[in-house]
């Protein structure tokens, strides 16, 4: 500093100017070579200009001072003083060594060895301080005091020091979104990239062409932002005609709104062009989505035509630059399900149906979904998802036929993504036609690869046909943007089905990681710990959930199936039957179709559990004593058909068989209703006497279907009067190996399927076998009800002679 401070008081002020003027140049240039490599804001090269233009009077005002001085009797401040003081010290430190120490002192007040100074004071000794009456002031002039080459540097460097402090300032709020200046990803209100609409601008000029070529010469340029994504045109064609509209119709602001609510865009620019005389005025705004609120706000004017162009490039600078300022409380909305309906509240209500379902909260769903086709009657793929709630819980098949139909017949209205959705829902649910079902949702994942309705309901075709292919389909949406909370779900049932135990435990962890609110997660908890052989824990899930106030009475009726479950499995069936009584009670709640399904369980559990053929003809007479409550097409004739077989009841069988086919309309006869027509025809043949054709017709049955672990139960029992004792004890094996898609039947067939193994293999001499299925079946039925003992005391029996033997 000394140095410079030396070698700029050398120059006269001509010179002090010229130099002044080319650091000022390199200044310059240095900092606008920064703005443009290191993104520094375009207000920068101008602050910093200010900054010299208010140096340089200052600076020039500095030399002349010191020119005057320095050639006046006062001499040069800065060099006299550093130099006097140095005199000053040197002098002091001289006398300091001249004078003894304390111990030496003479007489006090006396120096007794006084020392001269070597020259006279000088007028700027500032040891003089401020003067005295017999000595001038030796402080130099105010101006001179001011006006020194030390301040003027020192000012010049903190002034760019509070500018790097002020663009730092600005830098880490525009980075960490704080203040006015925050951009838009820092804020939040959208992710880097995420696209956004920009809106045709408004043309409020006598050019026709104005508007379109603002929005177009705007859009070329913010294509290249690195923030900022614009949805592409053709994109919004496809929503205009997902929303009903022409898809060549221009996108105003109040089109562009709703496109960014339905896609999920965080924010619109939209914007106009004015003329003022000659010259043109362009404004713009970023505005949030969903509650129109002004993010940002710009203008530009354009001199005249010539300079539109311009100022153009200049709007695009600056939304660039800014991004789209917001308070960080914004945020972009979730998008609104991507299917066509002209309504957009009846959109937001599916959404929310649909998010309602995620939580397994059907019913309020299903009330939304009411509301949305009643604001758009064409609203297809709301029909399709009332079609879905109903099949999910067995709620009313007529209505969920009509709707799935109404969804078909309105297809040809939708995108190829929601006709192939409607088409195999239809199939599957209506026609049966299974393999158009799956060509359907094929269809769908060629253009939607990680569609998420398509990867879950292939793979929901696949189980019991393919169970490797769903189990990869299953994974491969959980693994992407197709996963779901019934993805979830399905993965760990079709892992249990096919006794992957570990895998299912560790795919049920992830399920309720993903899902925590999912109050379907407890119920598939039950099955894993169920068929994992914790029967303590799945009843302490079960009770659990039945316990849980927030559970709705679709989850109610829910624990308490898993609770009878338990029970039946162990022979429990007075237990089963109370707890099967509790689930009658909650499912009330959701309308007689859901309370009927639950009394024919009560029916299933004498049927198979105690095989007591009085009491299974009972409780199918309480079923059949509800049949006035329900749709005709709710009423499963069929189903009671067979079970009245197996209760050996053959004239019930044959009546209920005959009464399906008088009530039930044609149209409403599914594939697969035809292939369990087969097998209950199948069974009543066997109950006849003709136990070969009744195995024929059932093995057709079962193959229409497509399940090869459906139905084996009763195939079993015909096989034990149509074929060898080999055949016999082969058929009671598949079925003690398999796992019925429906977790239920399992806990109530696999008992007395080991109790016929126990039976069969005994009396074929394999006593190895004999003693396995006899413990086993002993075992789970140690707690059983007292009338049921006799049946565990006959199989301990055998496990005795098998074991003696």
């Amino acid at each position: 500093m000394k140095d410079l401070i030396h070698e700029v008081h050398r120059r006269s002020l001509w010179q002090v100017l010229g130099i002044y003027l080319a650091v000022s140049w390199v200044v310059i240039q240095v900092v606008e070579t920064l703005t443009e490599s290191a993104g520094l804001p375009d207000w920068v090269p101008p602050f910093a200009l200010v900054l010299l233009l208010i140096g340089l009077p200052i600076v020039m005002a500095t030399a002349f001072v010191q020119e005057g001085v320095g050639s006046g009797t006062a001499g040069d401040t800065s060099t006299q003083t550093d130099r006097v003081a140095s005199g000053a010290g040197d002098g002091a430190a001289s006398a300091s060594e001249a004078r003894p120490s304390a111990g030496d002192a003479g007489p006090v007040g006396q120096d007794p060895h006084p020392v001269e100074p070597a020259s006279a004071p000088s007028p700027f000794n500032l040891a003089a301080g401020t003067g005295s009456l017999d000595r001038p002031s030796t402080r130099p002039p105010r101006l001179a005091r001011l006006f020194t080459w030390r301040n003027a540097i020192v000012g010049g460097i903190l002034a760019f020091a509070g500018l790097g402090v002020l663009v730092t300032s600005y830098w880490f709020m525009w980075a960490t979104g704080v203040g006015p200046v925050g951009n838009l990803v820092a804020q939040g209100v959208i992710e880097e990239n995420d696209p956004i609409i920009l809106a045709e601008f408004d043309n409020g000029t006598a050019d026709p062409l104005m508007g379109e070529l603002v929005t177009s010469t705007l859009r070329v340029d913010l294509v290249e932002s690195p923030v900022i994504t614009l949805i592409e045109p053709l994109a919004v064609q496809d929503v205009l005609t997902r929303m009903g509209r022409d898809p060549s119709e221009p996108v105003n602001a109040e089109v562009a709104r709703e496109i960014a609510v339905r896609e999920g865009l965080g924010a619109i620019i939209e914007g106009e062009v004015r003329s003022a005389g000659t010259e043109y005025v362009l404004s713009a705004t970023v505005r949030a989505t969903e509650d129109g609120r002004s993010l940002a706000a710009f203008r530009v004017v354009a001199e005249d035509d010539g300079s539109v162009v311009e100022a153009i490039d200049a709007l695009s600078q600056d939304i660039r630059e800014r991004a789209g300022e917001s308070l960080r409380s914004i945020r972009a909305g979730a998008p609104l399900e991507n299917v066509t309906t002209s309504s957009l509240e009846a959109l937001r209500k599916f959404t929310e149906a649909e998010q309602l379902t995620e939580q397994g909260d059907d019913r309020a769903a299903m009330s939304l979904l009411e509301d949305a086709v009643e604001l758009d009657p064409e609203f297809a793929m709301a029909y399709r998802r009332i079609a879905v709630i109903y099949s999910n819980n067995r709620l009313d098949p007529e209505r969920m036929i009509d709707a799935a139909t109404r969804a078909y017949q309105l297809s040809s209205r939708l995108s190829d993504r929601e006709r192939y959705l409607a088409e195999a829902f239809y199939h599957d649910q209506v026609t049966g036609d299974r393999e158009a079902s799956i060509q359907a949702y094929r269809a769908v994942l060629r253009s939607h690869p990680d569609d998420q309705s398509a990867l879950n309901n292939l793979a929901n075709e696949y189980i019991g046909v393919d169970d490797e292919a769903a189990i990869e389909l299953y994974r491969r949406a959980n693994n992407g943007p197709g996963e779901s909370n019934t993805s979830n779900q399905n993965l760990v049932r079709v892992l249990l089905k096919v006794r992957r135990i570990d895998e299912a435990r560790e795919a049920q962890a992830r399920y309720e990681t993903r899902y925590p609110d999912d109050m379907a997660a407890p119920a598939y908890r039950y099955w894993v710990h169920f068929f994992g052989g914790d029967f303590d824990a799945a009843d302490s899930v079960a009770a659990d959930l039945a316990r849980d106030p927030n559970a709705t009475a679709r989850w109610q009726t829910s624990a308490h199936r898993r609770l009878a479950a338990t029970d039946m499995f162990h022979g429990r069936v007075r237990d089963a039957s109370d707890h099967l009584d509790d689930a009658i009670r909650a499912a009330a709640e959701q309308g007689p179709t859901a309370e009927f399904f639950q009394v024919i369980s009560q029916a299933a559990l004498y049927t198979y559990l105690d095989m007591e053929p009085a009491r299974s003809i009972r409780m199918i007479d309480d079923a059949e004593d509800l049949f006035e409550e329900v749709p005709p097409v709710a009423r499963p004739y069929l189903i009671l058909s067979a079970w009245a077989s197996l209760a050996n009841d053959p004239d019930r069988a044959e009546a209920l068989l005959e009464e399906w086919e008088a009530t039930i309309p044609v149209d409403y006869q599914t594939d697969d209703d035809r292939a369990i027509r087969l097998i209950a025809e199948g069974l009543l043949a066997w109950r006849r006497g003709d136990a070969a054709s009744g195995l024929e017709l059932v093995d057709q049955g079962r193959q229409d279907l497509g399940c090869v672990n459906c139905w084996q139960f009763e195939r079993a029992m015909v096989i034990e009067d149509v074929g060898t004792p080999d055949d016999a004890i082969a058929g009671w094996e598949q079925r003690a190996d398999g796992v019925d898609v429906f977790f239920m039947a399992n806990a109530m067939e696999w008992p007395a399927t080991y109790e016929r193994l126990c039976h069969l293999h005994a009396q074929h001499g394999e006593a190895t076998a004999a003693a396995q299925y006899c413990s086993r079946f002993v075992d789970l039925w140690a707690d059983a009800d007292p009338e049921l003992q006799p049946r565990v005391r006959a199989a301990q029996q055998r496990l005795d002679t098998v074991t003696e033997g």
